[in-house]
């Protein structure tokens, strides 16, 4: 049996790509949270439920790559370098089920400040955190 969708039928659900750097974007080609989100709209989709993805965080300050960090320094280093794009907050109903894609996790730290800058903004509606990687 495949994994089950709890939705309300006329719910939105919103996918929410984690944002790389233009950086990142170009030396990779690609944003992998981006390819998750895809993947995860076309399971959604096949289940007859409304979804879409949204840009809904914009990265405005690049850090340091969390790599050779501490635990300590990766928890400090992403605050403050993401934010809601307005243009985007717009678009989003009132009672849409939001869901936060990061590709990998390994402290939570970026993936906690991102969800903490989207319930800010949207503090009455559902968010969701999904990771694909939990990186030991």
């Amino acid at each position: 049996m495949g994994p089950s969708l709890k939705v309300i039928n006329t719910q939105t659900v919103i996918l929410i790509p984690m944002p790389i750097s233009k950086k990142r974007l170009r030396t990779r080609g690609y944003n992998q949270s981006e390819q998750l989100a895809k993947g995860c709209l076309t399971f959604i989709k096949d289940h007859g439920i409304n979804a879409l993805i949204l840009p809904v965080l914009e990265k405005i300050h690049d850090r340091k790559s969390q790599v050779e960090m501490s635990p300590f320094e990766r928890w400090t280093n992403p605050r403050g370098s993401l934010r809601v794009s307005q243009k985007i907050k717009q678009r989003i109903p009132r009672d849409a089920l939001l869901v936060l894609i990061d590709d990998t996790v390994t402290t939570g730290s970026t993936l906690i400040c991102a969800a903490e800058v989207i319930r800010k903004e949207f503090p009455e509606q559902p968010l969701h955190l999904l990771a694909l990687a939990l990186e030991v």
